[in-house]
């Protein structure tokens, strides 16, 4: 069965950049450093993703995000190398408050996905990607006649 590939967006941390020549972590066990300061109580996570729900019919891939409270005009799908990507970003300041957020998912499109028919909608909060499968043609079958 094909699927659709999801592609690592995570971000490296900055303290997997520290390492010695043999690439061993200055850090040691601390390798994951942004996973511990996430879970700090009261510092907010900046884990902000939206929840992916992919499913496959004979007709059509569908990715949906759930993205409530996201306008539908930040959103933004793009199509480069066989690689669909769905990204979103969002700034907000004022005179008090700086605020950034931001998401990237990018998935490796299958051979059977119709590229030129891929669509989008956006409706109460749920991001919907719909990719027709390409149906493959049957080769004709030609009898030869032996003589």
């Amino acid at each position: 069965m094909t699927q659709l590939t999801l592609h690592n967006n995570k971000i490296p941390s900055l303290f997997n950049a520290f390492s010695d020549a043999f690439g061993t972590n200055l850090f040691g066990s601390y390798v994951d450093m942004d996973d511990i300061l996430d879970n700090i109580p009261g510092r907010r996570n900046r884990n902000i993703g939206p929840v992916v729900d992919v499913s496959t019919t004979d007709e059509v891939y569908s990715i949906a995000l759930a993205c409530p409270g996201v306008e539908k005009d930040s959103l933004e799908i793009k199509i480069r190398e066989n690689i669909l990507s769905v990204s979103h970003e969002q700034k907000e300041v004022t005179d008090t408050v700086q605020f950034c957020a931001a998401f990237q998912r990018s998935w490796s499109l299958p051979k059977d996905a119709d590229q030129n028919k891929i669509s989008a909608s956006y409706e109460n909060g749920v991001f919907t990607v719909s990719i027709p499968r390409i149906v493959p043609v049957e080769p004709e079958v030609k009898k030869i006649e032996v003589k």
